[in-house]
């Protein structure tokens, strides 16, 4: 009855948000439906979706304009999933609520469907903005599942590193390719200096912390080898990024997540980081040529702007109004908040006039709007204890070297996010916050499995 239930619910809901993907929807279902019945043992079908869903992210990366078949394949899997995730998981019997913060979790979720939607339905209906903010949730829902591959899967941490390295890379080559193309198109010498790729740094930051950490411990020539070449290419995104914050995120959480390595980690992550660094300037001197001079004027340019971004820099300064303009509404509906979609009309000062936009720079700020302090409050509870099960799994003697040191690099990729979460909210955009769900999951699967084999 409750399967049958959900599933005609899932039904409507793309009727709904999605018409257009409903021949596939149905499709994919029977696919799915099929693996479970046929193949559950050959195929584990939690795992394999996971990394189904976490692949078909791509399609989201950059956020660009129009919608293609990749897309629409990865908006169905992100729906589809996580759905029949927790409906066959109840079904069964699947036990993955273990403490309170995961019931935090699940109440956040029913929260934010029941209340955030509810809101939205009154207020400013299922707009466009009500459709990116609720796949969001979805792939916020990710979080369960992807945790207990890491718990339960011989291989698990492993498959949730080997992801968060790959969707990494290739935001990487991705930023490469289009500052390629910017490059090619430049015709004076300053475009050249101030171009700028901004997009890919939350992927690139969480790859670039795996990367390095399991660079410090692994021992196999051949894991050296691919696991330093990504570590280069994951510099080079993030350095061609020109985004202030996430470079001074990514080396704080570098540090934080390198003194949580044993004493033998610690100096090789140091000695690779020297390594990984000259290969990307060698790399960068061979492809880039006499533009590299006058990139490296651009990245100079950026660095020492740091000190004046805060009372200089009219982006950050128009952040500030949004959260103010953004503060006035929460006061109107402090605890349950407006629900998905909801706009935040305010002053813009680059346009030089008002505007509406359901987007708010400060992460914490756009959920309290959204679905309230106590939403709010439940998001942060699991999203906080994620850092401390990390350090205790860092730290567990129970696990192996590579597993401690996965757990080094969630605790600092998700200190890295909550920093960022003020000023570039990867709450709110899809490709960023599986990247965030990925990282959490990494950090409590690997605690929880530190008291397996404790036991």
């Amino acid at each position: 009855m409750g399967s049958g239930l959900a599933a005609t619910g899932l039904l409507l809901a793309v009727l709904a948000l999605a018409p257009e993907a409903l021949p596939l929807l149905v499709v994919a279902g029977i696919g799915l439906l099929a693996l479970l019945v046929w193949a559950p043992s050959v195929a584990a079908p939690r795992t394999v979706g996971l990394i189904a869903v976490s692949i078909l992210s791509i399609a989201a990366l950059g956020g660009d304009d129009g919608t293609d078949a990749f897309e629409v394949a990865f908006g169905v899997a992100l729906l589809l999933y996580p759905v029949l995730w927790y409906v066959l998981s109840a079904a069964e019997g699947y036990r993955c609520i273990r403490t309170g913060p995961d019931l935090a979790y699940v109440l956040f979720l029913a929260v934010a469907l029941v209340f955030g939607v509810g809101l939205a339905a009154r207020g400013d209906g299922f707009s466009a903005e009500f459709r990116s903010d609720i796949t969001t949730v979805l792939a916020f829902a990710m979080w369960l599942p992807a945790r207990e591959v890491c718990i339960r899967h011989r291989y698990g941490p492993r498959i949730i590193a080997t992801l968060l390295i790959g969707l990494g890379v290739v935001a990487a080559i991705s930023a490469a390719v289009r500052l390629q193309m910017a490059l090619s198109s430049a015709e004076a010498f300053y475009e050249v200096v101030d171009v700028r790729i901004a997009s890919g740094e939350i992927q690139v930051i969480g790859a670039l912390l795996t990367a390095m950490c399991a660079l410090a411990v692994v021992r196999t020539l051949g894991m050296r080898v691919v696991l330093l070449a990504a570590t280069g290419l994951l510099l080079g995104g993030l350095i061609l990024a020109k985004s202030r914050g996430p470079w001074v995120a990514a080396a704080v959480a570098l540090m934080i997540a390198g003194s949580l390595l044993p004493g033998h980690g610690k100096r090789r992550l140091v000695g690779f980081s020297l390594l990984g660094a000259a290969l990307l300037v060698g790399g960068a001197i061979a492809v880039l040529g006499d533009e590299l001079a006058l990139i490296g004027i651009g990245l100079a340019r950026r660095l020492f702007s740091i000190s004046s971004a805060f009372t200089a820099d009219v982006s950050l300064l128009n952040r500030y109004e949004e959260t103010a303009s953004a503060w006035r509404e929460i006061q109107q509906s402090p605890i349950l908040g407006h629900g998905w979609g909801a706009q935040v009309f305010r002053k813009d000062l680059i346009a030089n006039g008002t505007l509406s936009w359901g987007f708010i720079h400060n992460g914490y700020i756009w959920l309290w709007h959204k679905v309230g302090i106590l939403g709010l409050t439940l998001f942060l509870i699991p999203f906080g204890t994620s850092v401390l099960y990390g350090i205790r799994a860092a730290t567990s003697a129970a696990l192996a070297h590579e597993e401690r040191a996965y757990a080094a690099a969630s605790v600092g990729a998700v200190l890295a996010f909550a920093v960022l979460g003020l000023p570039s909210n990867p709450f709110a955009v899809l490709d960023q916050i599986l990247i965030v769900t990925l990282a959490m999951a990494l950090a409590s699967g690997l605690y929880h499995r530190s008291l397996r084999y404790a036991h």
